[in-house]
């Protein structure tokens, strides 16, 4: 018997993986999208593999959406295909997230409320932000998936609007709040027929 091996080398390898961050901190119940960085940028094979040191305090799909299932610390591992090359970060889950959601960027506060929740075909958003700012807002399934988007522009102060869930099956979806310096997610159950 013979075996030939056959390999194309012009492909471009990865040579180092690297987190945006170096820890997340999460609450219980939300959920926060990892991404990583391929060196040399033209790598042709960018597929990592996601795990996480305790599942019972957070868990990672295999899109690199992780979220908070009761407090703690543990670890998660991006592993990448090519070359076998492993970085860890850092996760911290905080208590329970409850009515309304606050971030403090330097010293200013941003809010997030939603309600009702559960709800069955809309929601209110009542947002707070120190600042005009122009916002993102998604709705993600539990496997990472944004479902909806929606561009706002913000005043600043007090924003209340609907959002409507139309073609939504009843689950868990996140709804994720970006700005271009910060993001915040707050877990939302829909219930058709609530």
């Amino acid at each position: 018997h013979e075996l030939h091996v056959y390999s194309d080398t012009s492909a471009v390898s990865v040579s180092s993986v690297m987190f945006d961050q170096d820890e997340i901190i999460l609450q219980k119940d939300s959920a926060k999208q990892l991404s990583v960085t391929f060196l040399p940028d033209e790598a042709e094979n960018k597929m990592i593999f996601w795990f996480v040191d305790q599942a019972s305090i957070a868990q990672v799909d295999g899109n690199g959406l992780v979220t908070g299932i009761r407090e703690g610390e543990t670890k998660i591992r991006a592993i990448s295909m090519d070359g076998l090359l492993v970085k860890e970060l850092d996760i911290h889950v905080g208590g329970e997230i409850t009515g309304m959601s606050k971030t403090t960027l330097n010293g200013a506060q941003y809010k997030l409320q939603l309600f009702p929740n559960p709800t069955a075909n809309r929601v209110k958003l009542h947002v707070f932000v120190p600042q005009p700012v122009t916002a993102i807002f998604e709705i993600i399934d539990c496997d990472g998936r944004v479902k909806k988007k929606m561009k706002k522009h913000l005043e600043a102060k007090n924003n209340d609007f609907n959002l409507g869930l139309s073609n939504l099956t009843n689950g868990t979806y996140f709804v994720r709040f970006l700005t271009a310096h910060f993001e915040m997610t707050k877990k939302l159950q829909i219930h058709v027929g609530y």
